[in-house]
């Protein structure tokens, strides 16, 4: 059994199936339960067209995310279309190194959705 840590004398081992087993569980939930971008489009202006691991796909305008330095310059039409799916981080950037977190590019393309917005208590 591989050592996983000592500490104080005690010893924690494991078992290289269990863990394979819990890896593989986590990265089965972490893509059904995190939200990643799988597809994504240059419309116009400073719209996108995003797919998500969710299966769902949509327009995320992000006219309202170009402030700061980073951002910038994507306010230049020619550079946002520059964009392109980071399959790394999960999320679509652009060459100068910005980008937009998934659960972002989901509201802005859902935020209008009714079933997605939140219902108050009766």
């Amino acid at each position: 059994m591989p050592i996983i840590s000592r500490f104080l004398g005690i010893v924690i081992t494991g078992i290289s199936a269990v863990n394979k087993k819990c890896q593989n569980q986590l990265s089965r939930w972490s893509r059904q339960m995190i939200l990643h971008v799988t597809d994504a489009k240059y419309l116009d202006g400073h719209k996108v067209e995003v797919a998500f691991n969710d299966g769902r796909k949509g327009i995320a305008d992000l006219s309202e995310v170009l402030r700061g330095p980073v951002f910038q310059p994507l306010k230049d039409k020619s550079i946002f279309a520059q964009l392109k799916l980071d399959k790394e981080l999960d999320t679509i950037s652009w060459p100068n190194g910005a980008d937009v977190a998934p659960e972002y590019l989901y509201f802005q393309a859902f935020k209008n959705d009714l079933k997605l917005q939140e219902q108050s208590p009766n």
